[in-house]
């Protein structure tokens, strides 16, 4: 171009200065002309950009609108820079139906970026939107307020226009995108509590967004709601394939606010509380691949509090609770969070006395109120419902690596117990690791918790909730377990006034199987317990403290190395009305035994019905105990229903144990010691619990226990005042074969009885003649009972039956009191020592007669206590016949008499006798004198003389003897005697060794025995 020039100037140089002269001047004309057509050209373009063009911009969006909504639309201005391609519209509205503001803005404001076409894109450089407002909500029928306008848009929606030719890609671009001080106000009629809320002002901006695959378009969002709640969200914008990948943050939400949208899905009304939400989400979106990802969320709850809808107190209160580095992958349904953490507040739960628990009702949908318009569902608002999505593929996974709670109080009450039971629980820290919804994965836990601000419960080791399983540490210290005492009731009617546990261990469980497994292994511990009955509210039962170490328990055994009671001590209490505390507090009184602490009868519980045939029986629990241990105990028995009340105390007791168990082999070593009244007790031996085998040999022994606190049974049953007693037992009880045979000897020194004491209960046995019975020289009363009996007997009672056995031996003792001699002193039982008989009209002893006073004889000398009466008899018939051959006999001698008192003046009648030889012939004569009976016996003239000479006889002298037999006559008084002389006779064979008292026997007369069987006898009566 340069040779060019320089030739063309030669040229004109040659052609001469004139002609460069005319060319100048026509260059310059044509140049006016130009400038003057572009001149007019622009003036034309300003002319339609800047007044034609914003009048028919605002008609077209004035009319367009409108079609568009159906609704009136306003615009107070529009402005057009054609030189800078940019469009202003300011003052737009458009008035919906009622009249009200529906959208609005203040300015809109548009520049083109013509520049860009350069490099094949379209767009604006600059787009900003000043104060724009919309008005949005939702009608009683859930219709939205722009329905028909989203319809009518989404009718005129047509096909993207195809792509260039050419296969490039037109990039779309927008500069600048802002979005200052936006309105947007939503109304919702559709709920039973109609919703308002007003979202802005809010703030978006977009910067240097386009369309091509390696544009990073960054963008912002910020707003406020007339609540004062913001929220935010930025980062930044990817197309082909969509991707978006920023930070999103709301902050100070009223949870308050929105209860008209959860209030169906619970019954709990939630008064405060402010949420906080802020996250990093990745986004992508394409053919090939699709990611949608929440990165390091976090949730912050402050000030929440749940209460019942309608009022009450709140049952949830907590200041604090935050969720930290939360990861979540939509697509994938995986989630984490690296921490959760909750801090201070209280929680109260109930259970009610129906049993349900009033948090988990509060919490669960309320019952529909039919006085209410229910709530338009979603369904119903969008449309037509959408089938429901295909199953996942993957099951959901979770994982949460700390959760950790502080100073939570929980305030726990349990109205089914009567009285409700109330305790306060302040976790002190739970911190929780690992959690996860993978089966192989196990969590980790560390939790500490306050009861009732002094008793700590830890728990420390891992676990696994979904198999579930579990491997802890455990520990209890200082826990007051007094507040649980209503637990009792349904088994025992007493007061848990003082108690403190304390355990420490290891618990293993598994529960993955059919049946689940568990162990434990560790030491518990409960100190300073106090129990009273629940009717009188006496104390029953204390101890010092009871110790289980080494304790080994899993599914059918337990297994403890010791337990150690120290200081225990028991009140078996009989009240005025019969009731015994020990039956009251098990809940196994048989009978109404009288009034209850109301004043009410008390009645036999109705027995618990059989369990079903069909149920299988739980196997065996194995036992076993290394050493049971009871130090320094004491017990004592008071009985008020007596009076004065009867009280009785063992003190000292001691009592080791080794070897119990539960083996049908096993056998465990018994010693205890105590001392009761002062007096020692004892019991050693062998024993099998379940009495299996022959494992079981006890002997219990006591000696010189005193007796007098007994006095007031003494008194009320046996009617005397006891003055003194000591008593010392010797038992052995074993058991072979399931048959227990025992040995029951009991001594008893000095039981003396005082002054009479009548009353209702007072036997009508002779208590003092069976006490006699039983008391030796030395005033001791020793009683042996030997017993067995079957252990599978349901009636079996090793106390009962001692009992049974003593007083059936009393009532034989002054039932048949002579019967009972004759066992303890020879005499062989029966009743042959309760008198002797005698031949008729005879009172010489004969050998029967002699061995039974000679037994009577050892046994009143052996129990000094001891009288007896005797009271001889007589028989008109035996003994008459006897006494009349007796005075025949005394005929013949008078008949002698007779004779030789002519020669022999003042000889008397008992210096005759009569020698055999001669007895024939002063028989006769005797029968001689017998006054003659017509028909009764022959003349007497016939058979002797007189002056006693016999003539020859025609009668035989078994003939006269009983003829003279008959004639004799017998006195009444002679009856008399010979009772009395028989009875003499007994009583000087008693006394003939002289070491008895002739005090103790006494002759006796008009006896009812002796009246109504009489004979020829002597009758003994003890006394």
């Amino acid at each position: 171009m340069a040779a060019r020039l320089a030739r063309n100037m030669r040229a004109q140089e040659s052609t001469g200065r004139e002609g460069h002269v005319a060319e100048k001047v026509h260059f310059w004309k044509r140049r006016r002309v130009v400038l003057a057509s572009l001149v007019g050209l622009v003036a034309l373009y300003a002319i339609l950009g800047f007044l034609v063009a914003p009048w028919v911009v605002k008609g077209q969006i004035v009319k367009q609108v409108g079609a568009l909504t159906a609704r009136p639309v306003t615009v107070e201005r529009v402005r057009v820079n054609p030189f800078a391609f940019s469009l202003t519209v300011e003052g737009f509205e458009v008035k919906d139906r009622d009249g009200t503001r529906l959208a609005s803005f203040d300015r809109f404001y548009v520049n083109a970026a013509l520049l860009a076409l350069l490099r094949r894109e379209v767009g604006v450089e600059d787009l900003q939107l000043d104060r724009p407002y919309l008005h949005a909500g939702l009608d009683a029928r859930g219709e939205l307020n722009v329905a028909d306008i989203l319809k009518r848009f989404q009718g005129e929606e047509k096909a993207p226009p195809p792509p260039p030719p050419g296969g490039s890609k037109v990039v779309f671009r927008v500069g600048h995108l802002r979005i200052s001080e936006a309105q947007i106000d939503f109304t919702d009629r559709s709920r039973r509590r109609p919703f308002d809320t007003t979202v802005g002002p809010i703030t978006l901006e977009l910067s240097n967004f386009r369309t091509r695959s390696d544009s990073q378009s960054p963008y912002s969002f910020a707003g406020t709601t007339e609540s004062g709640e913001k929220f935010a969200w930025s980062g930044n914008v990817f197309i082909e394939p969509i991707r978006s990948k920023g930070t999103f943050t709301f902050e100070g939400l009223k949870l308050s606010k929105y209860a008209p949208y959860y209030q169906d899905a619970t019954a709990a009304e939630l008064r405060d509380g402010v949420l906080g939400l802020k996250a990093t989400y990745d986004l992508e979106w394409g053919t090939e691949r699709r990611s949608v990802k929440v990165i390091d969320g976090s949730v912050s709850l402050r000030d929440l509090v749940v209460a019942p809808r309608g009022g009450g107190e709140p049952v949830i209160e907590l200041p604090r609770y935050d969720v930290n580095g939360f990861h979540a992958d939509v697509l994938t349904r995986d989630a984490s969070i690296a921490r959760m953490s909750l801090e201070g507040g209280r929680i109260r739960v109930r259970r009610l006395a129906d049993g349900s628990i009033d948090l988990v009702t509060l919490l669960r949908p309320p019952p529909p109120d039919p006085a209410a318009a229910p709530d338009v569902p979603l369904a119903a608002r969008a449309g037509k419902g959408q089938p429901p999505p295909a199953a996942p593929a993957k099951a959901p996974s979770f994982r949460l690596d700390e959760l950790s709670v502080k100073g939570v109080r929980f305030e726990v009450e349990d109205a089914v117990p009567a009285p409700p039971v109330e305790v306060e629980v302040e976790v002190e820290r739970l911190l929780l690791g690992g959690l996860s919804t993978d089966p192989a994965a196990r969590a980790t836990l560390d939790a500490a918790a306050r009861i009732d601000g002094s008793g700590l419960v830890t728990a420390k080791g891992s676990l696994h909730p979904l198999r579930p399983s579990a491997d802890l540490d455990l520990g209890v210290e200082a826990l007051d377990l007094s507040p649980l005492t209503p637990y009792l009731a349904p088994s025992l009617e007493a007061r848990l006034e003082e108690a403190v546990l304390g355990m420490k261990g290891h618990l293993t469980f598994d529960g993955a199987g059919t049946t689940p497994g568990w162990a434990f292994q560790g030491d518990f511990r409960l100190d300073g317990l106090r129990m009273t009955d629940g009717r009188h509210g006496e104390e029953f039962l204390r101890w010092k403290s009871l110790r289980l170490e080494g304790v080994d328990a899993a599914p059918g055994r337990t297994a403890l190395r010791s337990v150690r009671l120290l200081e225990p001590r028991i009140r078996a209490i009989t009240w005025e009305d019969g009731a015994r505390n020990l039956d009251v507090v098990a809940r196994r009184e048989t009978a109404a035994t009288g009034t209850g602490g109301d004043g009410k009868a008390t009645e036999a519980p109705k027995p618990a019905p059989p369990a079903p045939a069909l149920a299988p029986a739980a196997p065996a629990q194995r036992w076993s105990i290394g050493t049971l241990q009871v130090t320094s105990g004491r017990a004592a028995f008071v009985d008020r229903s007596v009076k004065p009340a009867a009280s009785m105390e063992m003190t000292d007791v001691t009592v080791v144990v080794r070897g119990l168990s539960s083996e049908p082999r096993g056998s465990a070593q018994v010693q205890a010691d105590a001392r009761v009244g002062g007096a020692p007790l004892s019991v050693s031996g062998r024993l099998q619990p379940r009495f299996l085998g022959d494992a079981t040999d006890l002997v219990i022994k006591s000696h010189a226990i005193d007796l007098t606190p007994l006095g007031p049974y003494v008194a009320r049953y046996a009617g005397y005042d006891l003055q003194k007693g000591k008593l010392d037992v010797d038992l052995r009880y074993v058991v072979k074969a399931r048959t227990l045979e025992a040995q029951n000897v009991a001594r008893i020194d000095q039981f003396t009885l005082g002054e009479e004491r009548p009353g209702p209960d007072v036997t009508s046995l002779p208590v003092k003649l069976g006490l006699a019975i039983l008391t030796d020289k030395d005033g001791v009363i020793e009683i042996d009972v030997p017993m067995s009996g079957s252990i599978d007997d349901p009636d079996f009672s090793v106390g009962r039956m001692v009992w049974k056995a003593i007083g059936n031996l009393f009532t034989k003792l002054v039932t048949a009191p002579f019967a009972a001699l004759g066992k303890l002193f020879g005499g062989g039982g029966g009743d042959n020592l309760e008198k002797i008989d005698f031949a008729p009209g005879v009172v010489a002893l004969d050998p029967a007669a002699e061995k039974t006073l000679g037994v009577l004889g050892k046994a009143l000398r052996e129990r000094p206590a001891l009288r007896l009466e005797v009271e001889g008899t007589s028989d008109e018939v035996s003994d008459g016949a006897a006494l009349r051959k007796e005075q025949a006999r005394v005929d013949v001698r008078r008949a002698k008499w007779s004779a030789l008192r002519a020669k022999q003046p003042g000889l008397a009648l008992d210096a005759v006798q009569v020698a055999p030889d001669e007895y024939p012939r002063w028989l006769a004569v005797a029968f001689a004198t017998i006054p003659p009976v017509p028909g009764a016996a022959p003349e007497p003239a016939a058979g002797a003389q007189a002056g006693g000479k016999a003539g020859k006889s025609t009668v035989a002298p078994e003939e006269m003897e009983a003829a003279l037999a008959a004639a004799a006559k017998v006195p009444p008084e002679a009856y008399l005697e010979l009772a009395a002389r028989r009875a003499d006779a007994a009583r000087d064979r008693l006394l003939a060794g002289g070491d008895l008292d002739p005090a103790r026997v006494f002759v006796s007369a008009g006896g009812e025995r002796a009246r109504k069987e009489a004979g020829s006898r002597v009758y003994f009566e003890l006394r």
